[in-house]
């Protein structure tokens, strides 16, 4: 995939050091080797390769909502300007040249994501007075929507295969079958009338086996705390069964998946905000990775 003829804009190679923790027994991590992770860094994005050099200067570009594509070489992300408009955009890791992607209509798009041919990129888009699920082609072009269905859609997640969108209303699961976009079939899952704890903001994420599923969801308030906290479940999308994970306590978010479809990288959020591994297992104690940082996404290919 080539983009750099495409670039219309360069932006300086702002570096700011992140914290990398070089320190961690690689036998527990050994999922994170040579794994370009993307991630959230206050008003900024950006992309660093696991395991590093402690004080490594990762490539930054001013945005949000990262997503790293699978060969670790590009980050797509939310661009925004001084009016508060919203733009798909993408970055090039080499060389640190951005541009937006071309063809999209409006100025309120955001949290772009991969498909995972690396050919197209899915996104939240604004349509009039509603929200839909778009999408465009990486090079620009291509725009079109996923209108016509029953259900609303709040947040979305491809599946390994690139055939379906995992899907949630802030009610329940479903499965969009994608492979004609004209023609979107919805597909149930076994699951309660309702799932408690489903908002705009839950982040999904199918496993490389497309058998489970990642969801970061609301849990009732500790006596202490204000609002809901967020926890990270587990979910199997053939019975529907929801399995915590993140132990009683911990606060996370925006999980992804390592490529081993074992561990998992998420948000940890303590006295700062940090993305933490753990296996998918409930209870199973997260290690640190990366201070300052939130909104992991992970790089399919495992670099050499």
């Amino acid at each position: 995939m080539h983009l750099a003829s495409k670039v219309i804009s360069m932006i300086p190679l702002n570096f700011v050091r992140i914290v990398i923790l070089a320190s961690l027994n690689l036998a527990c991590v050994a999922a994170v080797s040579a794994q370009t992770i993307g991630f959230q860094r206050e008003s900024e994005v950006g992309v660093v390769t696991l395991p590093g050099k402690e004080g490594q200067e990762p490539l930054l570009f001013e945005g949000v909502d990262p997503c790293v594509s699978q060969d670790g070489k590009w980050i797509a992300y939310t661009e925004m300007d001084s009016e508060g408009a919203r733009f798909i955009a993408v970055g090039e890791v080499a060389t640190g040249k951005k541009r937006r992607v071309a063809g999209i209509p409006g100025d309120n798009s955001y949290a772009p994501q991969w498909s995972p041919d690396g050919k197209t990129l899915t996104f939240d888009h604004f349509l009039t007075d509603d929200w839909v699920v778009g999408q465009v082609n990486v090079e620009g072009g291509g725009f079109r929507m996923l209108k016509g269905l029953p259900v609303k859609v709040s947040s979305h997640a491809w599946s390994p295969d690139g055939k379906r969108l995992l899907c949630q209303d802030m009610e329940k699961l479903f499965w969009v079958d994608v492979q004609d976009w004209s023609k979107p079939v919805v597909k149930e899952i076994p699951q309660p009338e309702k799932v408690e704890g489903l908002n705009s903001a839950s982040k999904l994420a199918v496993s490389p086996d497309g058998k489970s599923a990642l969801v970061a969801m609301e849990v009732p308030p500790g006596p202490e705390q204000e609002y809901p906290p967020t926890a990270i479940f587990l979910v199997d999308l053939e019975t529907g069964e929801f399995t915590r994970l993140t132990a009683k306590g911990v606060e996370g978010a925006d999980p992804s998946w390592l490529p081993d479809g074992k561990n998992y990288l998420f948000s940890f959020f303590g006295e700062v905000p940090e993305i933490h591994m753990a296996e998918a297992k409930p209870g199973a104690v997260s290690k640190r990775l990366l201070e300052h940082a939130t909104q992991p996404s992970v790089a399919t290919e495992i670099r050499d």
